[in-house]
């Protein structure tokens, strides 16, 4: 007659013990700020990236219709279509550092290729303007 096989004590704590230690690591997030912007609020939200959680509103004076970011520092622009007005925002301090009117009605901005300079495409009056 065979006795079942029982657990001790010992046993079942080191079988949990290694269990917790071959999970998973969890992970730590992304150190950044993604900036959203929505065509129909005169603002742009920066989301917290390692909580996934809003870290500040940023206001403007129309809906934000471009987003663009500077690939070596830490700033971003963004557009606002109606009046065209380029903002400069620090994503250090998540705020608005300068403003720049551009023209009346404004479609889109791009940066160039080595980063010096920033050009918008103005409807109103018709200009490609080089910031």
């Amino acid at each position: 007659m065979k006795a079942d096989p029982v657990l001790s004590r010992r046993q079942w704590s080191l079988t949990a013990l290694a269990c917790v230690a071959c999970r998973r690591r969890r992970g730590t997030g992304f150190p950044g700020y993604a900036l959203v912007a929505s065509a129909y609020s005169p603002s742009v939200a920066a989301v917290n990236l390692a909580t996934f959680s809003l870290a500040a509103k940023i206001e403007a004076p129309a809906p934000v219709c471009a987003l663009q970011s500077h690939p070596g520092r830490p700033c971003g622009w963004a557009l606002a279509s109606e009046p065209a007005t380029v903002m400069e925002l620090d994503t250090a301090r998540l705020r608005v550092t300068r403003r720049l009117s551009v023209g009346r009605l404004a479609s889109g901005m791009h940066l160039s290729a080595g980063g010096e300079l920033l050009w918008v495409l103005c409807r109103k009056p018709p200009q490609l303007v080089g910031v």
